[in-house]
């Protein structure tokens, strides 16, 4: 079966794509290339053109800045951007700022999430440890209450983008005695913080990451997201995103330079069922899925739509299942 993208989003894809293909000039991109290693304003003055442009949040829902783009066309943006080579913030606009919409207080909101929206606010995710990987049940990182601060003390791993962060998105035990997998609390870390450091975490190949300390770094309590000693539910909210952002990086970005990508087929699971997706409502086997750049990138147009069968099939809201409340 072959599925085909409307004349609507045809015309959006050529429109992001003359965007971003003048945008991202051989120039910009090697100014850019470097966000990773070090504080890049260049990166920094990209992003807050993209932002007045109208082209960060595009599936927030259009009460809040956003454009309410469907999955699909959210996909679009996704594919179009990241072939140009163009660093959208995913963390940021579909992470964490989604996050924030639900759970934040009224005054987060209002701070936050229209500087998101202007491209002149970052973050990073501070969930990793040393001793725990990305299991929150056995992070060791702690919040204490000082008056309507906290202190913040441990060590994070794998906090990519940080040195151009502005806030980290940090998950810290507030109550040592609860069990494992409560007593965790999400707080928003101002990064000019004079006991916030960086510290270099090389890899192999050409990705760089970070790791970050917090040495009796204050936050008020005005920057504590969701409730407290809650934070598993707010920090999956969010963290579910971050996988979601990973398994749709495009084949079209893997091969920037193929001018044809016709011979890339890979198999896709589709989990909706439907008559989009399966003949007389059965799910659907793993489709082979040719991936063409000239617009037909199988496996996205079924990632995303299979988020509406989902979406459909339970009649839920919740974001873990959700992409398009967790918009790009």
């Amino acid at each position: 079966m072959f599925i085909d993208l409307t004349d609507d989003q045809k015309a959006l894809q050529v429109e992001l794509r003359a965007y971003f293909g003048d945008l991202m000039t051989p120039e910009v991109k090697g100014r850019v290339s470097s966000a990773e290693f070090a504080e890049n304003h260049d990166y920094k003055a990209l992003i807050r053109q993209v932002g007045s442009d109208g082209w960060l949040g595009v599936g927030w829902p259009v009460e809040y800045g956003g454009r309410g783009f469907t999955p699909i066309e959210q996909y679009i943006f996704f594919d179009e951007s990241q072939a140009a080579g163009c660093p959208i913030p995913f963390l940021t606009t579909n992470t964490v700022g989604p996050t924030i919409r639900r759970f934040g207080t009224n005054e987060q909101k209002d701070f936050f999430l229209r500087r998101i929206l202007a491209g002149e606010m970052h973050f990073s995710i501070g969930y990793s440890e040393p001793e725990a990987g990305t299991d929150l049940a056995a992070l060791r990182t702690r919040a204490v209450r000082d008056g309507d601060s906290w202190v913040v003390n441990g060590q994070k791993l794998f906090t990519s983008l940080a040195y151009n962060a502005d806030y980290v998105w940090l998950a810290a035990r507030t109550d040592p005695d609860a069990p494992a997998h409560k007593g965790i609390t999400m707080f928003l870390v101002d990064t000019t913080d004079p006991g916030f450091s960086i510290q270099p975490f090389e890899t192999f190949g050409q990705t760089h990451t970070t790791a970050t300390f917090y040495d009796d770094v204050r936050v008020p309590d005005s920057m504590r997201v969701g409730e407290l000693n809650a934070a598993p539910a707010d920090a999956l909210d969010g963290f579910d995103n971050v996988c979601l952002e990973l398994a749709f990086q495009p084949v079209a970005a893997l091969a920037p330079d193929a001018e044809n990508t016709d011979d890339l087929a890979v198999p896709f699971q589709v989990m909706g069922q439907g008559p989009d997706f399966a003949d007389d409502g059965a799910v659907e086997p793993a489709a082979q899925a040719t991936v063409r750049r000239a617009g037909d990138d199988q496996v996205g147009l079924r990632a995303a739509g299979a988020d509406q069968q989902w979406r459909r099939a339970f009649d839920t809201t919740d974001a873990f299942a959700n992409v398009g409340d967790h918009a790009f």
